[in-house]
């Protein structure tokens, strides 16, 4: 069971709360859903505004398990931008026509060179279709200092067979 109850605050925001905590639950999210932007929230989102390829960015901190690891990570950060090949100014196509740069940047816990060579080494397990094989084929780990950085770039015609769920 997955000790945490996910709900939509609003079309584009989700909450979460602890189903085993007192204190939790939809009211104090409803709550804080209505105050006013604090700075940081105003902050992000200037950031985030100032960046019209970004299409997702997720921080994560904390001993966290990872499957294909021997070690714990202790922080996670994901980044998938709109990726226009051959376009230095990046100007932003429909999003039909716009591949993804996505990165993952991990700092383990443990020996840093072994966690590159295993995420490097990795394969999908159980019955994996030939388009999730490629995927992890395809995405690139390397050790830069305390992290491992993780980049996949997908054209548009490659993500054409992922929004289909071919290949399989």
């Amino acid at each position: 069971m997955f000790p945490w109850r996910l709900v939509f605050l609003a079309d584009d925001l989700l909450g979460a709360f602890s189903l085993t905590e007192m204190g939790n639950g939809l009211s104090p999210l409803t709550a804080a859903r209505d105050l006013p932007p604090s700075e940081l929230t105003r902050t992000i989102g200037e950031v985030v505004a100032a960046d019209p390829a970004l299409l997702l960015e997720l921080y994560v901190q904390g001993a966290m398990l990872h499957f294909d690891l021997s070690d714990n990570v202790g922080v996670a950060k994901l980044s998938l931008r709109r990726l226009v090949e051959g376009d230095a100014a990046r100007s932003l196509p429909r999003h039909d026509a716009a591949g993804i740069d996505g990165e993952v940047i991990l700092q383990p816990l443990g020996n840093v060179a072994e966690a590159a060579a295993a995420l490097e080494a990795r394969v999908p397990a159980g019955a994996a279709t030939d388009v999730l094989r490629d995927l992890y084929k395809a995405v690139a780990y390397t050790q830069d200092g305390p992290i491992v950085r993780g980049r996949l770039q997908l054209a548009a015609d490659e993500l054409t067979s992922l929004r289909r769920g071919g290949g399989g």
